[in-house]
């Protein structure tokens, strides 16, 4: 009946209410939280990592299709010069 924009709206809502007010929890919450919260940062710390070594295999990618380039440029080359060598030893 609802979008999911409508749903939204009143999440954040409900939230905003939820957090101007004291909560009590059950015993042991506190410790679940930060756990939750520690976790959450070591995630986030795993994720900053990977990311790093993400860009980091992205530019050596970079740098081997770059000597690719320059490798198949020099084979062409190369195979131009056996070439006319060949026929000079060999004309016609």
């Amino acid at each position: 009946m609802h979008d999911a924009t409508a749903w939204d709206a009143a999440h954040r809502h409900v939230v905003a209410r939820l957090d101007e007010v004291p909560l009590v929890l059950p015993p042991g919450a506190v410790q679940e939280v930060r756990a939750l919260h520690r976790a959450l940062l070591e995630e986030r710390a795993e994720k900053f990592r990977f990311a790093g070594l993400n860009e980091q295999a992205a530019a050596d990618l970079r740098t081997v299709n770059e000597a690719v380039v320059v490798l198949r440029d020099r084979i062409a080359q190369l195979e131009d010069r056996l070439a006319r060598v060949k026929r000079r030893r060999h004309p016609g």
